[in-house]
């Protein structure tokens, strides 16, 4: 796994040298282009993004040899600095998934984007890439699996989502290693105190809705 780790950290900071030069080039061509040509420069700089998330998803796989997912999945985002001329805001994103019964290997890249508000630039950074083990559910875990199928995913915000599957993925390990009820007892408790979050309330509904099935 370290080896592994190692090359996709290679692979995201020259994601983020190519992301950097990409948007250095689109605000250097706004700053010289007529209003009416403005609108085709975001749509060119929305274009070269999606062709350089495509292309460095094939190099991750090429990594892990095409037999894992590759997710890159944005699941967090959170702006924890911000004055008139810049902020800084930490992206979590789920790279890939690796899938070793009876767990699943989840790798994580947590990164910087810094947006500089005058010129409209922004730069990208690689902070860490790190993995957790996440147990996996099936009908060995029967009632967390009812769980898992009574969340109403759909409207569930992609910020509260990890923080879901992983209290999924500790009823799933308490259930294996018969601590089912002392865990679920622990969650709930977590919960009644956050019910005021409505993806929270939807969790919390679904685990009584699976204790009353």
């Amino acid at each position: 796994m370290k080896e592994i780790i190692g090359k996709i950290e290679k692979i995201l900071e020259e994601y983020c040298k190519e992301y950097n030069k990409i948007y250095s080039d689109y605000v250097k061509k706004r700053s010289e282009a007529k209003y009416d040509e403005l609108y085709k420069l975001y749509n060119e700089l929305e274009r070269n993004l999606m062709e350089l998330e495509m292309d460095y998803v094939e190099k991750i796989d090429e990594v892990l040899k095409g037999e894992y997912e590759v997710n890159w999945e944005l699941i967090d985002s959170n702006e924890y600095f911000s004055t008139l001329d810049v902020s800084h805001t930490r992206v979590t994103y789920l790279i890939a998934t690796i899938i070793e019964y009876p767990k699943a290997i989840k790798i994580f890249a947590d990164l910087t984007e810094t947006y500089w508000k005058r010129s409209g630039t922004k730069e990208l950074r690689l902070d860490e890439v790190y993995y957790e083990e996440v147990p996996i559910v099936d009908e060995r875990t029967p009632f967390t699996l009812k769980v898992l199928k009574s969340v109403p995913w759909n409207l569930i915000r992609d910020v509260y989502k990890w923080q879901i599957e992983k209290m999924i993925g500790e009823l799933a390990m308490a259930e294996r290693e018969g601590r089912l009820e002392e865990r679920l007892k622990e969650i709930e408790k977590e919960l009644e105190g956050k019910l005021w979050i409505y993806d929270y309330q939807h969790f919390y509904n679904a685990i009584q809705q699976a204790k009353s099935s």
